[in-house]
């Protein structure tokens, strides 16, 4: 969020919301028998209700909660399977037009669209400044499959699992990308996982050691580690006179070490191609076993060690290299590359 990560603060303070003050009085009198739904079931008819609030209404959040115990906040009624990324509710969060007030859209299981609050000054959305965007172009996948993403880590599945289970989620912007957050809470403790809300990529899980957690107050947040997600990218493609070079953006979700490899066949002898991984600074990096962007024998890989320092977008750039002019255009030169690394985990 302009710039920012989900932290932990920000989200037990949204699930506490959350269970205090999304719960309609007359959800347990509902009779539908359709318990739960996901983010996308029935997201249109928050977007009607929305637009008839405020044509050109645009959303900028998404949240739920799935409570195994609902303990003293009855009229919440528990959720029959927490950790399946399906809510008794949802909640979509839309900015007028003019950028000058906000409404949330709760939508129940059983169909009914109610408002929760409108604000003038941003509401809930105050804190994030300019953070505060449309997220519907960069939204593509639905709740349960961004879910399906985050259980492949095994510290965020460890936290969803046990009893007296809650899971907090949502679809916000963060890091200038659209993504899915997963707060799960249980006796096993804390984890928190981020998934690409177009892709499904699991981007990013930390997880927290809190043997006493009591969402009563927020007490001692314990130890934590965060893990980022292994970059792993590749491309391929043909350089010459005439297009001397390409270029390979992509995303990294967090500091890391990685491995560049890269061939290379030349129709002409004289003909190379060199190389530079340029990180979010837009300045190349230097490789930590040879000297970036430079040359190699031709049909050999060569791989190379690259620090990537931090999470946001770097982009692989060759170009094409005669030794001696080439007014003819017969040069060409066919290459592919990877990028590989190991992720990265640490305790904070």
């Amino acid at each position: 969020m302009n710039g920012r990560s989900l932290t932990a603060a920000a989200v037990l303070t949204t699930l506490a919301m959350l269970a205090g003050c999304l719960a309609p009085n007359d959800f347990l009198n509902a009779s539908s028998t359709k318990l739960e739904i996901t983010a996308m079931e029935d997201r249109d008819l928050a977007e009607n209700a929305a637009q008839a609030w405020s044509p050109g209404a645009v959303l900028v959040s998404v949240f739920a909660i799935e409570l195994a115990n609902t303990g003293h906040n009855s009229s919440w009624p528990a959720d029959p399977h927490v950790g399946n990324a399906k809510a008794p509710a949802w909640v979509y969060a839309y900015e007028s037009q003019d950028g000058n007030a906000t409404k949330a859209f709760r939508v129940t299981a059983n169909g009914r669209v109610a408002t929760d609050n409108e604000s003038d000054d941003m509401g809930m959305g105050s804190d994030m400044g300019d953070s505060v965007r449309a997220i519907t172009d960069g939204w593509k996948i639905d709740s349960d499959k961004a879910l399906a993403s985050a259980l492949k880590n095994e510290s965020f599945a460890g936290a969803l699992s046990g009893g007296n289970l809650t899971l907090a989620e949502g679809v916000a912007s963060m890091d200038n990308a659209t993504a899915y957050y997963f707060a799960a809470v249980g006796m096993h403790g804390m984890a928190i996982a981020t998934v690409d809300a177009a892709t499904g990529h699991l981007l990013s899980v930390k997880s927290f050691d809190m043997p006493a957690f009591d969402m009563g107050g927020m007490g001692d947040m314990g130890s934590f580690s965060t893990w980022s997600q292994p970059v792993n990218e590749k491309g391929s493609g043909n350089v010459n006179e005439a297009k001397p070079k390409m270029e390979f953006p992509f995303r990294v979700s967090g500091a890391q070490q990685a491995k560049f490899t890269i061939s290379y066949n030349a129709a002409l002898p004289t003909d190379r191609v060199t190389w530079t991984l340029v990180g979010p600074d837009g300045k190349a990096l230097k490789a930590q076993n040879a000297s970036g962007g430079s040359m190699m024998m031709e049909g050999n890989p060569t791989s190379i060690s690259y620090s990537l320092p931090s999470s946001g977008e770097y982009k692989v750039v060759v170009q094409y290299a005669s030794q001696v002019p080439d007014p003819a255009g017969l040069g060409d030169v066919s290459f592919s590359w990877t990028l590989k690394g190991a992720g990265a985990s640490m305790g904070m």
